[in-house]
This record gives C-alpha cells, sequence and structure tokens, in this order.
C-alpha cells in the first residue's frame, strides 16, 4: 500500500491514481487524518490522466492550508502539459470563473513564479498585457524585472519605462533591476537610475539597492554616488 512506501508515497500513490483513480481517490478520502504528501501523489497522477478534473477537486478543497500546497502541483502538471503560456491561461480563467478568489490568486502567484523562473521575458510581456488582472502583484513585477536584469539589464530597464505609470512599479522593483544591473556595470546602472530622478522609482530602495551591489565592487564609487 502506498503509506507503507517511505520516500516513495508520493510517486506510488501518483502510479496507482493512473491505473485506478476511483480506488486512490477513495483511499485517500478514507483517512481519518489528511496526509499532504499522499494528497499530492493523488492530485499529480489525476493530473497526468484529467488536469481539468484534478483542477476542480483541489479548488474544491476545504483544507485552505492543503488547498494551497496543491496549487502548485496543478501549476507543475499546466506546464509540463501546455508549457508557461498554459499555466498563464489556467490562472488567467481561474480569475475569471472561480468563486474562491484566494484560489485564483495562488494560482496565479505559481503560474507566475513557473514562468519567470523559465522565460521572464515571457512573463514581462504577459503581465504587460494583463495588468487588469485582479491578482497582479507589485512582486510579480519585481521578480520579473529582477530575472530580466540577470540576462538583459537594458530590456528590464526598457520594461519598467513601458509600466512606469503602474503604481505596483515602485522603487523596490526598479532598485531590483538597478542592484542586479550594478553587479556587473555599476556606472551604466548608477546613469539609468539617474534618469528616474523625480519619477516615484527614485526613492531609498532604489538608492540602497543600487549602492549596496555597487560597494561589493568599489566602495567609493557607490559612497560618493549615495
Amino acid at each position: 500500500k502506498a503509506n507503507l512506501v517511505e520516500d516513495g508515497h508520493m510517486w506510488a500513490m501518483s502510479g496507482w491514481t493512473q491505473s485506478d483513480p476511483q480506488a486512490a481517490f477513495d483511499y485517500v478520502q478514507s483517512m481519518e487524518k489528511p496526509n499532504h504528501g499522499l494528497y499530492y501523489g493523488l492530485v499529480r497522477g489525476w493530473g497526468r490522466i484529467d488536469l481539468e478534473g484534478a483542477n476542480t477537486y483541489v479548488a474544491s478543497l476545504k483544507d485552505d492550508r492543503l488547498r494551497r500546497t496543491l496549487v502548485g502541483v496543478i501549476g507543475e502538471s499546466y506546464v509540463e502539459q501546455q508549457g508557461v503560456q498554459g499555466a498563464l491561461d489556467w490562472a488567467t480563467q481561474t480569475a475569471r470563473t472561480s468563486k474562491d478568489q484566494s484560489f485564483a490568486g495562488a494560482a496565479l502567484d505559481d503560474a507566475i513564479k513557473r514562468a519567470v523562473r523559465q522565460n521572464p521575458s515571457h512573463a514581462a510581456e504577459w503581465i504587460s498585457a494583463n495588468k487588469n488582472h485582479p491578482h497582479l502583484k507589485s512582486w510579480m513585477f519585481e521578480h520579473t524585472a529582477g530575472r530580466m536584469a540577470d540576462r538583459n539589464p537594458q530590456a528590464a530597464a526598457e520594461w519598467l519605462a513601458h509600466n512606469a505609470n503602474d503604481e505596483r512599479v515602485t522603487g523596490r522593483v526598479a532598485g531590483r533591476v538597478a542592484g542586479e544591473w550594478a553587479e556587473r556595470e555599476p556606472e551604466a546602472a548608477a546613469k539609468w537610475a539617474d534618469t528616474l530622478r523625480g519619477t516615484k522609482m527614485f526613492d531609498k530602495e532604489l538608492a540602497e539597492r543600487l549602492a549596496g551591489s555597487w560597494s561589493t565592487r568599489d566602495s567609493s564609487a557607490a559612497l560618493e554616488w549615495a
């Protein structure tokens, strides 16, 4: 039985669910105390044979902690089967149709994290096109811009410029770009930051991130700029 398998119990449950979903479901439901590992395996296996059904099931769970944990399993399955865009489409559709907006918010949190890790430029395009999404948050701009800056700071800076009027694009967001940029090209990062003077993005957080990264290379120059 799945519960007798130690490290592999989640994967045993996943395999069982794919071969006999009703029996696996009944077994997990029969447990007096929920075993999150078995639920993970159940939803993982279910998602491979019926992703829509697995998503509906997770959304219906009353246990908020368990539901939020399993959102990640659903998001992982969407990425595997439909790619990053499929996961983002799932999050968009969930926000439109779900009565539980906490679940919808968790779905977008998961989809954005996965999109940023795999393709930050794709995440940036999606954010720019979906700024009215009810669960879009400032940290999503920050993480996206930061990962873009790690590869191409100029592109990240240009993206922030296109979204400068959005209230979620704060000094913290700009600071993430400046900090990443300053690790390699501090003078260029400082020159860009100076163009933001007089805007809401030029604040203490931006200055601290930039100066902090710069000081690891040239503390005197960083202090002079600060």
